[in-house]
């Protein structure tokens, strides 16, 4: 899955999910790739949606784990 494609599926409309809580379950959906500039962000917007803390480290730990590099 793109990026592009995580994003259009994680804003589809749901009445159980919300919008985080369904891109964070894509997320190992999403093959290694370079990401757009803005993506980190998206991700912080996530983790904040399902109440994490500490979402800079677990941002960066996701995206070293998946190999994903945001250019």
């Amino acid at each position: 899955m793109t990026w592009a494609e995580l994003l259009a599926a994680a804003a589809l409309p749901d009445e159980r999910l919300t919008w985080a809580q369904r891109l964070i379950l894509m997320l190992p959906m999403l093959g290694p790739q370079e990401l757009p500039e803005g993506a980190e962000e998206v991700m912080h917007r996530a983790l904040g949606g399902i109440g994490a803390t500490n979402r800079s480290a677990l941002v960066e730990g996701l995206l070293d784990a998946m190999d994903w590099r945001v250019h």
